[in-house]
């Protein structure tokens, strides 16, 4: 069924949610034979993704088994990439450029698509981007943009803008954010140069032949844009980037087909986006402490890979993030096995949000964090912090309680503060309040991992005393 024209700003929300995971199936092009058989994996709804595949069970006979995979959006075979890019990469601009950090990564197996989906979504970015700068500009305001973008191959971070792909490092700058130490940062002030400093990063490009492409992406690569207010030094910059996966490939064909290299740069590669996962799910803290074995830990340090996109998991992050994941599948029946994984790999990423406000720590002296507080207890906070000079409270949080305001990036805050005092605070002063409001954010966060550690520490408790207890009614019954 056709994938139904979608608001984005529904689909994609940065302030309603950290992660959207979407599905896009590859129309299946090219051999006659293969194009007008029954696809292998479909769409049932928007938000819905069948897949069939065949197997022969143990009396010979075969068999279709049927396997159902949710998702925020599904995207049929006749779906173009610029309805994918309306929905999922457009509303990431004006969230960036108003401070906050957006990745759109792209993962499945090779020749599904996803280096074309990614690839042609950048070459769609500069418009947008430019447009809406255009739309923010004024005497007082200014922006600036650079791109640069790197290559993880193994070990090895290559610069993707520099002519011999010199090696640099993923590093923290003094805010904790990360960088690509030594790597070309070039500005770019327009849409034309923007694509042409974008096309001349894709094709730097590693690739390498293997069982479905002979030119599969063999390396993970990241193009980030930053975006500063020219205006304002000390505020936060924006990020938006694009984030173009190694192909995913499994490990019995590699082992088969390739060479002791190759077969390691695959092990690399599949433990990297195995960290990935397990960042991504663990951010949200959401799948329930009873059925956990430990407190969610989220591990950005354990593959360059994350470790480059770490503000997007990091709890301390000095600004919001939003993170879209674009899983691509092949429709033909001889990818299945590969789909299939795909689909299970980004299924796991759907993992319900915590609703920050809707319990209260249970400390010996808990109170509601600010994440917990409605929207009354944050006029009331910010009536305090900005005095007699707040004239208009409810234009700082016009409907949001904390949880919901924490998603505001800084520059949008900033101008809600300047806004609400009717112009008598600047942005230097809005922005020291911001910080603080910041600050307490990152600390009410902290004292949520604290409490899931001690409320696991009870259920641990209480499981070994059941045990025990059911231990010795056994032993008592024999």
């Amino acid at each position: 069924m056709p994938a139904a024209a979608s608001t984005s700003a529904n689909l994609v929300d940065p302030r309603g949610r950290d992660f959207t995971v979407a599905y896009r199936i590859k129309p299946r092009l090219g051999d006659a034979s293969l194009s007008s058989s029954d696809p292998a994996i479909r769409a049932t709804s928007t938000t819905s993704a069948l897949a069939l595949a065949k197997k022969v069970n143990v009396r010979g006979e075969e068999q279709t088994l049927e396997e159902a995979f949710k998702a925020h959006r599904v995207y049929e075979e006749s779906c173009k990439t610029q309805q994918i890019f309306h929905d999922l990469v457009a509303p990431l601009v004006p969230f960036a450029v108003l401070g906050g950090y957006a990745t759109a990564l792209a993962y499945g197996q090779t020749g599904s698509g996803k280096t074309f989906t990614l690839s042609q979504c950048s070459s769609l970015l500069g418009e947008v981007l430019f447009e809406d700068i255009a739309a923010r500009q004024t005497r007082e305001r200014a922006f600036s943009v650079e791109l640069s973008s790197v290559e993880l191959c193994g070990e090895d971070v290559l610069d993707l803008l520099d002519e011999g792909k010199k090696k640099v490092k993923i590093v923290q700058d003094a805010d904790g954010r990360s960088m690509f130490e030594g790597a070309n940062a070039r500005a770019v002030a327009d849409q034309p140069a923007l694509e042409t400093a974008l096309h001349a990063a894709w094709s730097s490009r590693r690739t390498g032949a293997t069982e479905w492409n002979d030119a599969s992406s063999r390396s993970h690569a990241i193009f980030r844009l930053t975006i500063r207010n020219a205006s304002d030094p000390n505020a936060t910059p924006g990020i938006v980037q694009l984030v173009d996966l190694a192909g995913s490939e499994r490990a019995s064909v590699e082992a088969k087909n390739h060479s002791a290299s190759r077969r390691g740069e695959s092990a690399s590669i599949n433990k990297s986006l195995m960290t990935l996962k397990d960042c991504i799910r663990n951010r949200t803290l959401s799948d329930g402490l009873a059925s956990m074995s430990r407190p969610p830990h989220v591990p950005f340090r354990s593959s360059r890979l994350t470790l480059a996109l770490k503000e997007a998991f990091d709890l301390t992050s000095k600004q919001p993030t939003h993170t879209v994941f674009i899983a691509t599948v092949s429709a033909l029946e001889r990818d299945v096995a590969a789909s299939l994984n795909t689909l299970k790999y980004a299924s796991q990423l759907l993992v319900a949000p915590r609703d920050a406000g809707a319990a209260v720590a249970q400390g010996a002296n808990s109170k509601p964090t600010i994440l917990q507080w409605p929207n009354d207890k944050i006029i009331e906070y910010f009536e305090k912090k900005c005095g007699a000079d707040l004239s208009q409270a409810h234009l700082i949080a016009p409907y949001e309680n904390g949880a919901t305001l924490a998603r505001v990036p800084e520059q949008e805050f900033v101008d809600r503060i300047i806004k609400a005092t009717q112009g008598k605070w600047g942005h230097l002063r809005a922005r020291k309040v911001y910080i603080e409001w910041w600050g307490r954010v990152v600390d009410a966060r902290t004292l949520q991992r604290k409490d899931d550690q001690a409320k696991w520490k009870e259920i641990v408790k209480q499981r070994k005393a059941r045990e025990l207890r059911d231990d010795l009614e056994a032993a008592a019954q024999a």
